[in-house]
């Protein structure tokens, strides 16, 4: 039989498998060539897969047997009838459609033995050892051949090795198991001199099992820290329920039907954890969120956590660990809700009613977000506290595809300024000015300065020209050796627009309104910079904001490479979020807060400039943001070129213990990534590492530039304040930051 083909050697039929790259039938069948079958075949699971099909062709499709799964319930009917030849004869016909199956030649085996026929029965068990099949079944019928043979020995063997496979985990061993991995984070000891006060817990039971309840409620019993009470929302009969026993057991514990219900008469002198529903606590969970407190003096803490099946002494864990990035007003929003929130100086029981209303995730997220809009300090604790059920057809709560942010639209009338530095280019110069006035809501209240650095060809001049019929366009010309930094600071200087935007001009936007997007991201008084995600020519991820010190100590554009379709980690790929940098191939700011931070340091001509001008916005107490919804193709460095000679890479590194110096530690260390993250050149890697006690300190005291900028203010209003008192309440200019100063 030969299928028929087109002139392509494409077959022409609509068979899906040879659409697939079915390259070999089975012996006998000839050839189906198709374009992809080098690529299909080159898995084994995928042959394996391929052969299984063409064995249902060859037996069941064409010579007409029954299918494998018929023959094998026919094969069982007639042995239970004691039908031996029928039964063998339908175990042959499962056999031969599927060579590979081993439930079929055990029974055949079985039959044959049964039938007296032990010299086949044995060469078919051997058959199917060598198919290395690993059936409890096999070895025992194998075993019960041999001693009927009288081999003994040989049948004990086969005895044991069944007897092996068949014993399942206990629940015990499986429990065992799901604590070693939990303790395989290798966290580091819990440092004393934490604060003293009692906490108070409150945690959502309701629509849960008994099983579950007790299982959240021995989690608490068993937890390191001893200083606490607990609220548990439970549903209504559950105190007829011998879980209710834990209540009459531990007075720690109350368990409610209703807010209600409650008294609130138990004294908090530090905060109230809340649980959210389905939660496990790892025991040192309260003793960590005590130390993340005392430690960081903040008013929220989260934890990270991961996941385990809804039967987890049955089944193994189903692991899959959040371990969050670092908080953010934009970050928090647009993530998953944490399932542990330490709120201090809180009042229970009006969470408590909160909680009610809300539901334990909806509160949880709804309190973290209005922490973060009203400029509370929130830290992170980052280990996995908690272990939260997930079902496999369900996933733990998201995230709405609105981040709950509420922004002040900036106008339509708001000027922008595109300034883009070049040198001759001209076609590609065009084409980023035209994709961006084509894309533009607003084109009329967008200039673009074009900083001419040395241009030779003539063609560059008549680019000038046709674009200046299409767009408000600036040409300022700029006789000086090559220096990013100079030319987009001499450009910042003659623009008249409320918003600057430095664009490379290799850039070809994508995005439809990037203008509006750009006002409405500005429009947050809390937001200084903001970064666009940037696409290579062929569609994969060039930059979706930069990570500190992640390979080598040195920054990486992250997710560098990946398909556009990667979300990346908990979805922040395609979030709006704070980074700790973003690339100055589109970098845009407020013009008062560029001239706020003295612009870019032009003693870092080529690279790492941006990297400072985040920084200084950062340390000047702004948020970086990276913006997905501003979108451009890069064709990256044209102008320029990329840094690949051994001259160029020396530079960079100069240029690189420029900003060391200039910055420390603050350019090696991200306060915008988990410290639990790993990083395979610029991917993040789905096992957590093992982190220490530092690493932990750090994450917990944030942004360290930020932190500073809130320090000095805080300093500064204590000190305003004893001024006041004293009688000497005179006004200072503000203090400028000087782009020479190290932070």
């Amino acid at each position: 039989m030969r299928l028929p083909q087109n002139k392509n050697g494409r077959c022409e039929t609509q068979c899906v498998n040879c659409r697939k790259g079915v390259a070999t039938l089975l012996e006998g069948f000839p050839v189906i060539r198709t374009t992809t079958t080098a690529k299909m075949l080159s898995s084994d699971k995928i042959l394996w897969q391929v052969k299984r099909f063409l064995q249902r062709v060859r037996f069941e499709w064409l010579a007409g047997h029954p299918s494998y799964k018929n023959s094998l319930d026919a094969a069982r009917l007639s042995y239970g009838q004691f039908d031996w030849l029928e039964a063998e004869r339908h175990y042959r016909l499962a056999c031969l459609v599927r060579p590979e199956s081993g439930v079929a030649r055990v029974g055949l085996g079985k039959v044959l033995v049964d039938l007296n026929r032990y010299g086949e029965a044995e060469a078919v068990f051997r058959e199917a050892m060598g198919l290395r099949q690993k059936s409890p079944q096999l070895y025992v019928q194998y075993g019960h051949l041999l001693s009927l043979l009288g081999r003994k020995d040989e049948a004990a063997r086969m005895y044991a090795a069944g007897t092996a496979l068949k014993a399942s985990p206990t629940v015990i061993d499986i429990d065992r198991e799901w604590s070693d991995f939990r303790s395989g984070f290798v966290w580091p000891n819990i440092p004393d001199g934490s604060r003293g006060g009692q906490l108070a817990i409150i945690a959502d039971g309701r629509g849960l099992q008994p099983s579950e309840l007790r299982a959240m409620l021995t989690a608490m019993a068993d937890q390191t820290d001893h200083d606490w009470t607990a609220t548990v929302l439970v549903d209504r009969g559950t105190d007829q329920h011998p879980v209710a026993g834990f209540a009459y057991r531990d007075h720690r514990f109350r368990l409610v039907e209703e807010a209600a219900d409650w008294d609130g008469t138990d004294p908090v002198a530090m905060g109230v954890v809340l649980v959210a529903p389905r939660t496990i606590l790892d025991p040192r969970a309260l003793s960590w969120l005590r130390f993340a407190l005392s430690y960081s003096a903040s008013d929220l803490v989260f934890a990270d956590h991961d996941h385990h099946s809804p039967d987890r002494h049955r089944q193994p864990p189903w692991r899959s660990p959040v371990l969050f990035c670092e908080p953010g007003k934009y970050g928090a929003a647009s993530s998953p809700p944490p399932s542990l929130l330490f709120v201090a100086q809180a009042n229970p029981q009006r969470l408590l009613q909160r909680w009610e209303e809300l539901s334990g995730w909806a509160m949880i997220s709804t309190s973290l977000r209005e922490a973060m809009e009203a400029n509370q300090v929130v830290a992170h604790c980052p280990l996995p506290l908690s272990s939260v059920r997930q079902d496999r057809e369900n996933t733990s709560p998201q995230v709405s595809d609105s981040c709950g942010l509420t922004t002040k639209s900036h106008g339509q009338n708001t000027r922008i300024s595109v300034i883009i530095p070049t040198r001759d280019e001209g076609e590609v110069l065009e084409t980023c000015i035209r994709s961006m006035v084509a894309l533009a809501s607003n084109p009329d209240q967008i200039n673009y300065l074009v900083l001419d650095n040395r241009s030779q060809e003539r063609v560059t001049q008549e680019v000038f020209d046709r674009l200046a019929k299409i767009a408000n366009i600036t040409v300022v010309r700029v006789d000086e050796p090559f220096n990013w930094s100079r030319l987009n600071n001499v450009g910042a200087s003659h623009a008249e627009g409320d918003i600057l935007a430095f664009v490379n001009n290799d850039i070809e936007m994508q995005s439809q309104n990037w203008d509006s997007e750009l006002r409405a991201a500005l429009s947050d008084p809390s937001v200084g910079a903001v970064g666009a995600r940037l696409l290579y020519p062929d569609g994969t991820l060039q930059h979706v904001g930069i990570v500190l010190g992640a390979v080598g100590g040195r920054p990486i554009h992250e997710g560098r490479g990946a398909p556009a379709t990667d979300d990346g980690l908990l979805g922040r790929w395609f979030s709006q979020r704070e980074a700790s940098a973003v690339t100055g191939a589109f970098l845009a700011v407020r013009a008062g807060t560029f001239a706020e931070i003295n612009g870019f340091e032009e003693r870092l001509s080529i690279a790492y400039n941006d990297l400072d001008f985040c920084f200084r916005v950062r340390a000047a107490g702004l948020r970086v943001l990276y913006h997905p919804q501003i979108e451009a193709t890069h064709y990256e460095s044209k102008t320029r070129g990329l840094a690949l000679t051994s001259e160029k890479i020396a530079w960079d590194d100069e240029e690189f213990l420029q900003l060391f110096r200039i910055w420390g530690e603050a350019c090696q260390i991200d306060p915008y990534v988990s410290p639990c993250w790993s990083f395979a050149a610029e991917r993040i890697l789905p096992e957590p590492r093992p982190i220490s006690l530092k690493e932990i300190e750090q994450a917990l005291s944030g942004d360290p530039l930020m932190e500073n900028h809130r320090r000095k203010i805080s300093a500064r209003s204590i000190a305003a304040s004893k001024g006041r008192a004293r009688g000497h309440d005179r006004k200072r200019p503000p203090r400028r930051i000087d782009a020479t100063t190290a932070p």
